[in-house]
């Protein structure tokens, strides 16, 4: 889909402003295909909407531009891990926002993986939004974010992983992380809050990391921050580690804080 002009711009959005008045579901279980699928798309708004089913919500794959999900409710499955993620970027894609937004169940709330560290998916914003009940949390790989600011991350209560990743940033780069609450509910056997690993690597770029919450029960190995080989100011965080073995409020190596 394609909005022709520089100044075009599609929005689909509830007329009365809540997402539950306008409702995209799926009734096949079985199906796996994406709620909404955009592929060489740009200049869109989705806003105030709900996305029902067993597979991904909205899924951008090859070349996105200009997309904005705003306010909108994922409400996927909490008990396996059918679907990658409430929304889910693939490729190449650049200028995506994704803000004030409630994603419940699949595997990772948010899932963004771009190509390779030369070929990123570039300006994303993810702020505001709650993630309750992914399997795994949330993934980014090869990923440039503007920031990822003020998101609440909760795992799930029932069929609870052995893993858990609340926000896994691995091979990102960013200007900031800020303001984020991490909690697992219940027990995992492993994770990490944040694994900043390999991020805004080269030490060119430094993320402010601030303010960010980590409450995490673990019975095997944990981190609340992990960090290698990555550059990054952390200031103001807070870390609770509920563990019984071998949990760490922070790991750090060969990184420029």
């Amino acid at each position: 889909m394609e909005i022709v002009g520089a100044y075009n711009h599609l929005t689909v959005t509830s007329a009365t402003g809540k997402a539950e008045d306008v409702v995209i579901v799926n009734p096949n279980p079985f199906n796996t295909e994406p709620l909404v699928y955009f592929a060489n798309a740009r200049n869109i708004t989705l806003s105030c909407l709900t996305f029902v089913g067993t597979a991904d919500g909205v899924c951008l794959t090859d070349t996105n531009s200009n997309i904005n999900i705003e306010n909108c409710r994922f409400l996927l499955d909490t008990e396996t891990t059918a679907a990658f993620g409430g929304v889910v970027i693939k490729g190449k894609a650049e200028r995506i926002r994704i803000a004030g937004n409630f994603m419940e169940g699949a595997g990772y709330g948010f899932y963004s993986e771009g190509m390779s560290e030369g070929r990123m998916i570039k300006s994303v914003t993810f702020s505001g939004n709650e993630v309750v009940s992914p399997a795994y949390g949330c993934y980014m790989r090869y990923t440039d974010f503007d920031e990822v600011n003020h998101n609440r991350v909760l795992n799930r209560t029932v069929s609870v992983p052995q893993a858990f990743y609340g926000l896994n940033m691995a091979y990102c780069t960013a200007d900031e992380v800020c303001g984020n609450a991490i909690r697992t509910r219940t027990e995992v056997s492993s994770g990490q809050g944040i694994n900043a690993s390999y991020f805004n690597r080269g030490g060119l770029r430094k993320a402010l990391f601030a303010n960010n919450e980590i409450i995490f029960r673990s019975k095997g190995a944990a981190y609340g921050f992990h960090v290698s080989f990555s550059a990054g100011k952390y200031v103001n965080n807070t870390v609770i580690m509920l563990g019984k073995e071998d949990a760490h409020a922070v790991y750090c190596n060969s990184s420029i804080l």
